[in-house]
């Protein structure tokens, strides 16, 4: 429970401070061009809003006090599925989620789960129409992410470094895990 509960606190520590940046912050310089409007100016395979269920602590033990799920703006580019607060906001919120290493499906009518070794998440679209084009467009983004990596498509520059930035942040996200893991099995 000790290991879990301090998991779930990294990962709410994580969303919501370190990977959220002002636009003046040089901490991390490799999230200047996965800024909304970039993203959006470069052609993505799909965006839009979807709700996210929440997954904290307090949404679990409380869930008739903490809103059960938020509505969030998706955008499906390159490598990565990323979510934001809203179509205003300027950067993501939390991790991108790479698409190589996913497994997706509709769970419920309107419901699609995306799962990694890692985490799993559930999103909730308006409608099952909505949810399969969601899926599909995740399915065809991966075969092509995974094509681009072996060298048999191409992808613009743009995409490149839109991957690049992406895959840093997952990485940083990984190894802040494993710390906190090291940090609870030897203290």
């Amino acid at each position: 429970l000790n290991y879990r509960h301090a998991q779930q606190q990294q990962e709410e520590e994580l969303e919501q401070s370190s990977l959220m940046l002002d636009t003046g912050n040089e901490k991390y310089p490799e999230q200047r061009n996965l800024t909304i409007e970039s993203l959006q100016s470069s052609n993505p395979s799909k965006c839009g809003y979807l709700m996210k269920k929440n997954r904290s602590i307090m949404a679990t033990l409380f869930p008739c006090f903490v809103k059960q799920w938020k509505k969030r703006y998706f955008i499906l580019i390159g490598n990565f599925l990323f979510r934001f607060s809203s179509s205003d906001s300027d950067y993501p919120k939390g991790v991108p989620i790479p698409l190589d290493v996913v497994r997706i499906g509709i769970v419920d009518t309107c419901c699609i789960e995306i799962s990694m070794i890692r985490k799993v998440y559930h999103f909730k679209a308006d409608s099952a129409k909505e949810a399969s084009e969601w899926v599909d467009a995740i399915i065809e983004r991966k075969h092509l992410a995974l094509k681009e990596s072996m060298g048999h498509a191409k992808s613009t520059k743009k995409i490149q470094d839109i991957n690049k930035s992406a895959s840093s942040l997952f990485k940083r996200k990984l190894k802040s895990e494993s710390e906190v893991q090291s940090n609870i099995t030897n203290p």
